[in-house]
């Protein structure tokens, strides 16, 4: 179990997505061994001739390039000015279109005033006439006392879904666990001993290790296939965890009147499970790119730990008009700060 799941957990750090305008030239790398960068995490979904490319955002890019090849040394750049994921890619910088059954590369760079940045780490994905379903999106992991809550957005006509985990125990050794969620209706696994048999590897334990960080994803299930899975969520268990992280409900683009103030946005939120009089604070973070993270964002606001969980918000600094903005919330309270919301995206007016 302990290689397939390090297999896997390869295979998740190493997928791929991205959406781009057409650059009108191709650009070969031309280093024989080119430096790549693994702050950039990729993930793809392949498809019927195509595949479509997820990565989280770089706070530092302002647009992003996209890399296809057949082999890691034949990445050429297809498409320039991408401002934010998913990315659809359908054929070769050459025009030659995506052939089902045949293993293609992909990478991505940021892009910003000062330049390139080096490329993500190349990941690979195979179009099928018959495709795999779409990976979970919004997978986030919620440290407990000897347990961590895994949550997920649900994914539309799936049968259900695989968590699976790893964990670091010395400098040479990891353990690894998986466990099947069937079903549709539930968003949300508590991992512990009570949903995973086999969570222990070789250590006789039989709960998680406060202390210990464990690496979770999530891949859904339909007709007995697979899905690739997702980007990866990390928790601590502890005593004194933190908050659970909110259920973002509405973000909206407008013009909104509260007293003798006008706001540019209307957010609203809920907490998850019953009210936690612990949570000092709530916080925004806002960005011009899919797959924001609390170390990852352009802006930030605090909201005060008070309800009502609606408020009217002014962001300052926005991008153009048209363009899609995008933001989670987190909780706090004195154990820390929760994992991200899901995220929510509104279109800038």
């Amino acid at each position: 179990m302990k290689n397939k799941l390090l297999y896997l957990l390869l295979t998740v750090l190493l997928a791929t997505v991205v959406t781009a305008c057409s650059s009108g030239t191709e650009e070969t790398i031309q280093e024989a061994t080119p430096t790549y960068r693994a702050d950039l995490m990729l993930r793809a979904d392949a498809g019927n001739g195509e595949v479509t490319l997820d990565w989280l955002m770089d706070p530092y890019a302002e647009t992003y390039n996209i890399y296809v090849g057949t082999s890691r040394n034949s990445l050429t750049k297809v498409a320039t000015g991408v401002i934010s994921a998913p990315f659809t890619v359908t054929q070769l910088a050459d025009g030659t279109p995506l052939t089902n059954g045949t293993i293609y590369y992909f990478s991505v760079s940021g892009e910003n005033e000062n330049g390139e940045s080096d490329l993500a780490t190349p990941i690979t994905a195979i179009p099928l006439a018959n495709p795999r379903p779409l990976a979970p999106e919004n997978v986030r992991a919620n440290a407990g006392n000897q347990e961590v809550t895994v949550t997920w957005t649900p994914v539309d006509g799936v049968d259900g879904y695989t968590v699976y985990c790893i964990w670091q125990t010395s400098a040479t050794d990891m353990g690894g666990a998986f466990v099947a969620v069937d079903g549709q209706a539930i968003d949300s696994q508590i991992v512990n001993e009570s949903t995973i048999t086999e969570w222990v590897y070789n250590t006789g334990e039989d709960y998680l290790v406060n202390g210990r960080t464990y690496t979770f994803w999530v891949a859904s299930i339909k007709d007995g296939i697979e899905s690739s899975g997702s980007f990866p969520a990390y928790a601590t268990p502890t005593t004194t965890p933190p908050p659970m992280a909110p259920v973002f409900t509405i973000f909206e683009f407008g013009t909104f009147v509260d007293g003798d103030e006008t706001y540019n946005v209307k957010i609203a939120w809920e907490e998850r499970g019953a009210a936690d009089s612990t949570i000092t604070d709530f916080k925004v973070y806002f960005g011009p790119a899919k797959g924001i993270r609390k170390t990852s964002y352009e802006g930030l606001q605090e909201l005060g730990p008070n309800s009502p969980f609606e408020r009217y918000i002014q962001v300052e600094d926005l991008p153009p008009s048209e363009s899609t903005y995008y933001a989670v919330i987190t909780a706090v309270n004195a154990n820390g700060e929760s994992a991200e919301s899901n995220e929510l995206s509104a279109i800038v007016p």
